[in-house]
């Protein structure tokens, strides 16, 4: 129980930590600088500054989605949402100790596509008492919902019908 908070199960896709030496850190300020683009009212600064610090997309990567028929959307869902998300993940460093203080069960899931994203479902699972670990081969980061179905059916139960 978590702040009063009763959780029975949880299960985690290609959770978003960044371990050192997987790759670069986000910055430091990384919550300061999404605060300081809401408040400016720059939701396509604010996107941008998630794909390239938080996910690390390079700028070749970043600057075709940035003229894509998507972002739009990106730029809706930017505000309040990844000031909120930059709140909760701090400098996106896993805390082993606060894990480890995870009482339920756990499902750390990935698709086995993002080296990264591998070795941190990996330190989860490791740092978690009671962690289920599985890799869902070829699933990319944006996760196909069928390929789900099958190991959280098995992990919470049975479908409902």
């Amino acid at each position: 129980m978590a702040n009063g908070l009763a959780v029975r199960r949880i299960a985690a896709w290609e959770p978003p930590y960044i371990l050192p030496g997987t790759r670069p850190p986000a910055p430091a300020d990384y919550a300061e600088q999404q605060a300081a683009l809401a408040a400016a009212g720059d939701r396509s600064g604010m996107a941008e500054l998630f794909l390239s610090k938080a996910v690390g997309l390079p700028p070749e990567f970043v600057k075709p989605l940035m003229e894509g028929p998507y972002w739009g959307f990106l730029e809706a869902a930017a505000s309040p949402a990844l000031v909120y998300d930059a709140q909760l993940a701090g400098d996106f460093a896993l805390d082993v100790k606060q894990q480890a203080n995870v009482g339920c069960p756990v499902l750390i899931l990935d698709g086995g596509t993002t080296e990264w994203l591998t070795k941190t479902a990996d330190a989860v699972a490791d740092a978690s008492p009671h962690s289920t670990r599985q890799t869902l081969h070829g699933q990319q980061h944006n996760v196909e919902a069928a390929a789900l179905v099958d190991p959280l059916v098995a992990f919470f139960g049975s479908a409902p019908r």
